[in-house]
């Protein structure tokens, strides 16, 4: 479940040495926000308090990820860098049985 996943992405990242201690409880103060609204009913309010780390709409907001950690590359955390071109979606199409969707229509990531 969600909540149960994001509750583990501070000490996650901090593991990964992306965060600092004190950068870990903010990050971590913000993701509990953002799952108080949600189990609310407010969706845009647990939405926007995500979005502050992750800017996942693009709009500018404070965008915590780079600024700790200093990369904008939220998915590719682990690589250290941006891998180029299109490698997940390369990668991804061989192993299409082992995640379930062999056969699918659609041809990019949002026509899942």
């Amino acid at each position: 479940s969600l909540e149960a996943q994001v509750s583990t992405y501070a000490t996650t990242l901090y593991s990964m040495g992306l965060l600092m201690q004190d950068e870990r409880e903010h990050v971590d103060s913000i993701l509990s926000k953002s799952q108080t609204l949600l189990q609310a009913g407010d969706c845009l309010g647990g939405f926007n308090e995500w979005n502050r780390i992750w800017n996942d709409d693009s709009s500018g907001t404070e965008f915590l990820f780079k600024k700790y950690s200093g990369s904008t590359m939220t998915a590719n955390a682990l690589l250290g860098n941006d891998a180029g071109g299109d490698a997940f979606a390369e990668w991804m199409v061989p192993h299409s049985k082992e995640f379930h969707f062999d056969g699918m229509p659609g041809s990019g990531q949002a026509d899942e």
